[in-house]
């Protein structure tokens, strides 16, 4: 990912994920990931950019790794965890 705007031009933006029909990913797909996100030119453009995300789950062991994962690692954006739709728009709406 690389930004589309001039330097000192970024749009902020919350991330919404809606993880209700979470399917367990690829190897493949978790290496891409994860080795995306450790080049730290890619982290920083993305963390920058982020006013806060928001996670929509709604089965409980979803939630728990969730926010296991969270607490692992510790990401620098506030990450709301919600199980309603009305919920994650009241979440997304705090960062506009």
């Amino acid at each position: 990912m690389r930004p589309a705007t001039p330097p000192g031009c970024r749009a902020q933006f919350t991330v919404f994920w809606d993880l209700r029909q979470l399917r367990p990913p690829s190897r493949a797909a978790l290496k891409f990931g994860v080795g995306w996100m450790g080049r730290p030119e890619n982290a920083a453009d993305f963390d920058e950019s982020i006013d806060a995300i928001v996670l929509l789950v709604t089965s409980p062991l979803v939630r728990l790794v969730a926010n296991w994962c969270l607490k692992a690692c510790n990401p620098p954006n506030p990450v709301h965890v919600v199980s309603g739709e009305a919920e994650a728009i009241e979440a997304a709406r705090g960062y506009t």
